[in-house]
């Protein structure tokens, strides 16, 4: 990532669980990423609540949101980012991608749908 220049966007997921055990760790590489300006992926995935860390490294937001599309849950989560989002962006965020991944391919449509909706500012 240093190769890389300054302008060039990019945001990385971790995968691994691990990273987000040792806080102190997790942090430094806040801190470096932030350093890079590059991006730090939060996943906000039901089973796994650890990569929902909500830490922004640079003034993008990268979230990757996994869903059936078709709950109740998914529709309260939603709500809940649209406010998250709109927070962020009063407080400078220049940049958001919001990247939906849906397991249910019927609801996908219609709830892809209304996140265009409800994530407009």
């Amino acid at each position: 990532m240093k190769a890389l220049p300054r302008d060039f966007d990019l945001s990385i997921e971790i995968r691994d669980l691990v990273w987000f055990k040792n806080e102190d760790k997790f942090n430094q590489l806040v801190i470096h990423l932030n350093r890079l300006n590059k991006g730090l992926v939060i996943c906000d995935t039901p089973g796994i609540r650890e990569a929902c860390h909500m830490r922004l490294s640079n003034s993008t937001a990268f979230i990757r949101f996994v869903c059936t599309g078709s709950s109740h849950l998914d529709i309260f989560r939603i709500e809940q980012w649209r406010k998250q989002i709109k927070s962020w962006f009063n407080q400078g965020l220049e940049k958001c991608f919001f990247f939906l991944h849906i397991y249910d391919d019927k609801a996908e449509i219609e709830f892809s749908q209304f996140v265009k909706h409800e994530l407009v500012f």
